[in-house]
């Protein structure tokens, strides 16, 4: 897990990059007229379609944002080096702390770069 100083210093980093690149250029997002009412409250919620993660629309919609944002990141100059160290950083083999359950002892472990931590089993 990455330390707040280091992140903090990253978040510092990218967003001199921003100052000294072109910015962002999103493309647009639709807003539609929708709310629902809590408690007798009515809040507004124009992004609603989003939520429909299986529609044709908001898959074009990550696309879009997608290119545009993977675009300005390649534009960042340390960015390989970053992520190299980062990878180099987290490579470590992490083991969770044991837990029992019946006649078995239980444990997470996870060799260093792999997705999930595996469940171990032992008597």
């Amino acid at each position: 897990m990455i330390k707040k100083s280091v992140f903090t210093l990253i978040c510092i980093l990218c967003n001199g990059c921003v100052m000294k690149t072109n910015l962002i250029n999103y493309p647009h997002t639709k807003e539609v007229e929708h709310y629902d009412i809590y408690h007798g409250v009515s809040v507004v919620d124009p992004y609603r379609w989003l939520e429909d993660d299986q529609s044709l629309e908001t898959a074009n919609w990550i696309e879009s944002q997608n290119e545009e944002t993977y675009k300005y990141l390649e534009k960042i100059p340390f960015r390989q080096s970053l992520k190299k160290r980062l990878k180099e950083l987290n490579n470590y083999e992490k083991i969770g702390s044991p837990f029992k359950r019946g006649e078995y002892e239980y444990f997470y472990k996870n060799s260093g770069l792999q997705n999930h931590s595996i469940l171990y089993r032992r008597p």
